[in-house]
């Protein structure tokens, strides 16, 4: 019970902390969610049929207890997207620069503050308007983004100079930008990243860019040298606790500077010590598994299927490889991966089930035809299989009820 606690405290803690700083993030987010694609002011605007920049006039709280409304004047300063036009005339027409807005809620701040208006018509006159705090340089930075969108690599290049700009703002758009994009498209901006910026940045920890340290280290992977490899790892193995919310990004730009030498490193303080944090155990994993997809010039796939394999030594992070392993064809690993099945400190479901699934995976590769002889490893799992079968038909049954091939 002690193991599985402390699997899950694991778990949860590096799922939190890929959560708060997906670095690499920029290298897996084709399946992001509609939330983390609203994240970028760019796509807020896409979605809404307009967008006003507008000043505070004046706001009255709701005038009764109990009552839902306030009031909000503002003042158009600037027209950033106006109302598509409507033949029918069923929607309201875009107001001009300058007039009056008048917005029956009631919305905090001073008066001259400025704000952006974003208004969706297809949603009730309650909802439709959402209004978010920005300023004189957001607005000429939103401005800018509409004239350098005629692709990805023209966007980011405008955007990477706003990093860790003066207005909080803009900074977080901006790094919203680079942590949405593919690995793929920051290489391509390379040229337009500034390793001297990149060194500082990763020793600030001090108020939100703490949080971005990560994607730096990664842009760092990307354009630094070797003695930003030392650097990086000077980070990982002394400044693991303070830099949590960063190691990903910093352990992957890392390897894609000192290759095989640096995962050397992480192996032997990280995966071969019995009493080593695993948390940064299953960092390291991450990185193998960002490596496998974008780093093979730097680190060969048989080298990587090498190192997960003594992830299948730690319990606690197991059955993760055991799935990387399956997922990487990596078949020579199979008799070592059984031998897991029947002892003690592996006697926990979601690592039995992996193991199974694992076998039908290596089953699942060969695909039948008359002619075709089947492969040693498919022989081999479909005898492991039948074992199981006999021995442990449950937990079979249960495997095979959720596996995908």
């Amino acid at each position: 019970m002690q193991s599985l606690t402390k699997t899950l405290l694991v778990l949860s803690l590096a799922l939190a902390h890929s959560f708060l700083c997906s670095t690499a993030t920029g290298c897996c987010v084709c399946a992001q969610g509609e939330a983390e694609w609203l994240k970028c002011v760019r796509n807020r605007i896409s979605k809404s049929d307009s967008v006003l920049f507008v000043k505070l006039i004046s706001s009255e709280k709701p005038s009764a207890e109990g009552e839902k409304n306030g009031i909000t004047q503002f003042e158009v300063v600037e027209v950033i997207k106006p109302e598509p036009h409507d033949p029918f005339g069923k929607r309201d027409q875009t107001i001009p620069k300058g007039d009056p807005v008048t917005l029956k809620r009631f919305v905090s701040g001073k008066v001259g503050d400025h704000y952006f208006l974003f208004k969706k018509v297809h949603l009730s006159p309650t909802n439709r308007n959402s209004v978010e705090p920005a300023s004189q340089a957001f607005m000429n930075y939103v401005k800018g983004l509409s004239t350098n969108n005629d692709s990805t690599i023209q966007r980011l290049t405008y955007i990477a100079d706003f990093l860790e700009h003066v207005d909080p703002l803009i900074a977080e758009d901006a790094f919203n930008e680079f942590e949405a994009a593919k690995f793929s498209e920051i290489v391509d901006v390379k040229d337009h990243l500034q390793p001297a910026k990149l060194r500082k940045w990763l020793k600030n920890l001090e108020g939100p860019g703490f949080i971005r340290v990560g994607l730096y280290g990664l842009m760092l992977g990307i354009t630094g040298t070797e003695q930003d490899a030392e650097s990086l790892k000077q980070l990982i193995l002394t400044g693991a606790e303070e830099y949590n919310f960063g190691m990903d990004g910093i352990t992957d730009g890392y390897l894609l500077l000192s290759g095989e030498k640096g995962l050397q490193v992480l192996e032997d303080r990280y995966l071969r010590k019995p009493d080593a944090d695993r948390l940064q155990g299953f960092i390291v994993l991450q990185a193998l598994r960002f490596i496998w997809e974008h780093g093979e010039e730097r680190i060969s796939k048989d080298r990587l299927k090498q190192s997960m394999r003594i992830i299948l030594a730690l319990p606690d992070l197991v059955d993760l490889a055991i799935i990387d392993l399956a997922r990487w064809r990596d078949w020579e690993a199979m008799d070592q991966i059984v031998e897991l099945y029947s002892q003690k400190e592996y006697d926990v479901p979601a690592i039995k089930r992996a193991i199974i699934r694992y076998l039908l995976t290596a089953k699942k590769s060969f695909k039948e035809t008359p002619d075709a002889e089947k492969p040693p490893h498919v022989v081999k799992a479909e005898k492991y299989i039948q074992h199981f079968r006999e021995s442990e038909p449950k937990t079979v049954k249960a495997a095979e009820r959720y596996f995908f091939d």
